[in-house]
């Protein structure tokens, strides 16, 4: 899944450096270029299914983020992504283990750290058409239970991990000079681990779960406002729909021009 992640956001670089541009000239192919730093905000709720079961929980993240950026005449953005996250994945039973336990942990903070990459390419009246590449890796941090109703001491030690792979079309209306509202279809994917284990004296078990997103396509609509000369608010609701029901997200931030 990373190969292909890979592999998608250099198709989108060669896409966009290809396509033709005004801003580049005789004299070289970078003209311009600009630092953007972003700190945001996001929320998304996703089914996931445990391993290859019919077993199903929500996934339910909120994402604090920070976002420096390069832009390259206008049109190619690379973007770092670093930031905070909780999340929880409902609960599982955990069923290879000394003692057989149903795990709710809760909302699990853990670092997230990725990369984005955008890019305009084609230019049409009163619309751009860009592409947006996007990873992102969640690190949750480790957690300990206490396991009751034993004459012993016994602990639960739980960490879950995720990744997230986004790619796909974004379409820009730009008819506004400071409002610019876009739809963006994209193929998502969410997929990750539960590590656990179990300690009782000097009984020791463990068991991994892995999870992945039932839906794999993300269809976004979103405004990216400009209220003063440098500063960007923008705003975006999602759905993920898969074979079930209808997930969906949220997202707000705010960017600075330098």
């Amino acid at each position: 899944m990373i190969k292909w992640t890979v592999v998608m956001s250099l198709t989108i670089l060669f896409l966009a450096w290809s396509a033709p541009a005004n801003a580049q000239s005789e004299t070289g192919l970078i003209q311009d270029i600009r630092i953007t730093a972003t700190a945001g905000f996001e929320y998304f709720q996703r089914t996931i299914a445990w391993d290859e079961s019919d077993e199903t929980t929500k996934l339910k993240s909120s994402l604090f983020m920070f976002r420096p950026a390069l832009q390259f005449n206008q049109r190619i953005s690379l973007i770092g992504i670093v930031g905070y996250s909780l999340s929880d994945h409902g609960s599982v039973f955990c069923r290879d283990l000394p003692i057989s336990i149903e795990l709710d942990a809760g909302n699990t903070g853990g670092w997230l750290f990725g990369g984005e990459l955008a890019a305009m390419l084609v230019e049409s009246g009163d619309f751009e058409i860009g592409v947006r590449g996007e990873y992102v890796y969640y690190n949750g941090k480790e957690q300990i239970f206490e396991i009751p109703g034993l004459a012993v001491d016994g602990e639960t030690i739980t960490q879950p991990k995720w990744q997230r792979a986004h790619a796909g079309l974004q379409f820009t209306y730009v008819r506004y000079a400071y409002f610019f509202p876009y739809l963006r279809v994209a193929y998502d994917n969410l997929w990750g681990r539960l590590a656990v284990q179990q300690d009782i004296l000097d009984l020791t078990g463990s068991q991994e779960r892995t999870f992945k997103s039932l839906g794999k396509f993300n269809a976004a609509l979103g405004l990216d406002y400009e209220p003063l000369d440098r500063w960007i608010i923008k705003g975006e609701l999602s759905i993920l729909p898969n074979s079930s029901l209808v997930d969906w997200g949220m997202m707000a931030s705010l960017s600075y021009a330098f």
